[in-house]
C-alpha cells in the first residue's frame, strides 16, 4: 500500500524527534549548569508529568518543540537564530495537526518535512539527510501519480470481428427470432478483415461469440472455414 501524506508526516516527525533530543538535552545541560534556567523549569515544559521526569532523550517531538519555543531566550537563542525559531513555531503547528489526523495535501507534507530537514540541519543532526530523501520520494510518488493511464491494449483481431457482427447484424434484428445470416465473404472482401476467413468463421461460431450475442447458430454452409461461408442464426 502507497505511504500516505499523513504518513510522510509521521516519518517525519520521527526523525526531527530522533535528531532535536541529544542536542535539546545538551543545551539544557549546559543551561542549568551555568544557572541560566532551573531543571524543574525545564520539566515543567514537557506537559505530561510522566513523561517530564524521563530523561530529556527520552522525550517525544511534542515536548522537545515546546521546551524549545517557552525556554529560547534562557536555553537556544545563543545557539540558534530567528530562522529556527520560526521553524520551531511552524513544525509544532504540523506536528499538532498530524496528531489530531488532519488531512495534509502532498504540498503541505512537502512543507512539513522542509522545515523538519531545516531545522535539523542547522543544529548538524544527520537525520536531515533521511528527511531529504523523504521529500525525494515523496515528489517522485506525486509525479507517478500525475502521469496519465497508460491506453488500453489494442483489440485483437477477433474481439474486432465480434464487434462488427453485432452492429451489423445482430442488433439491427431487434425481436426475438430469426436473425438472419452473417456473410464471410463480406466481411473478408475488405469491409472489416481482408484474408482472415479462417478466424472469422471461427470467431462466428465459437461460443463466446454466441454468448455475447445471445444468438444460437442454426446453420452454416460448407465448406467452412471458407471465404464463401454463411452464417445463420436464430435470436433468443
Amino acid at each position: 500500500m502507497a505511504t500516505t501524506n499523513h504518513e510522510y508526516v509521521g516519518k517525519g516527525l520521527q526523525l526531527l524527534r530522533d535528531g532535536l533530543a541529544p542536542f535539546v538535552q545538551s543545551a539544557v545541560r549546559a543551561a542549568v549548569r551555568a544557572r541560566r534556567v532551573g531543571i524543574e523549569d525545564i520539566r515543567r515544559c514537557a506537559g505530561d508529568p510522566r513523561q517530564a521526569h524521563r530523561p530529556i532523550d527520552e522525550w517525544d517531538v511534542a515536548a522537545l518543540l515546546k521546551v524549545m519555543w517557552d525556554r529560547w531566550n534562557e536555553v537556544f537563542r545563543q545557539r540558534l537564530g530567528r530562522t529556527e525559531r520560526s521553524l520551531v513555531s511552524e513544525l509544532r503547528d504540523w506536528r499538532n495537526k498530524w496528531a489530531h489526523q488532519e488531512r495534509f495535501t502532498r504540498d503541505d507534507a512537502y512543507r512539513a518535512l522542509d522545515s523538519a530537514e531545516r531545522l535539523l540541519a542547522a543544529i548538524a543532526a544527520p537525520q536531515a539527510r533521511a528527511v531529504a530523501c523523504l521529500k525525494r520520494e515523496l515528489l517522485a510518488r506525486g509525479k507517478r501519480s500525475e502521469r496519465p493511464p497508460p491506453p488500453p491494449p489494442p483489440k485483437s483481431q477477433a474481439d474486432r470481428i465480434r464487434e462488427y457482427v453485432l452492429r451489423q447484424y445482430v442488433e439491427p434484428c431487434g425481436a426475438p427470432g430469426k436473425c438472419g445470416c452473417a456473410s464471410a465473404p463480406e466481411m473478408c472482401s475488405g469491409r472489416c478483415l481482408s484474408g482472415a476467413a479462417p478466424n472469422v468463421c471461427n470467431v462466428l461460431r465459437g461460443r463466446k461469440f454466441l454468448e455475447l450475442a445471445n444468438v444460437k447458430l442454426v446453420h452454416h454452409t460448407e465448406p467452412c472455414p471458407s471465404t464463401t461461408t454463411h452464417f445463420h442464426y436464430e435470436r433468443g
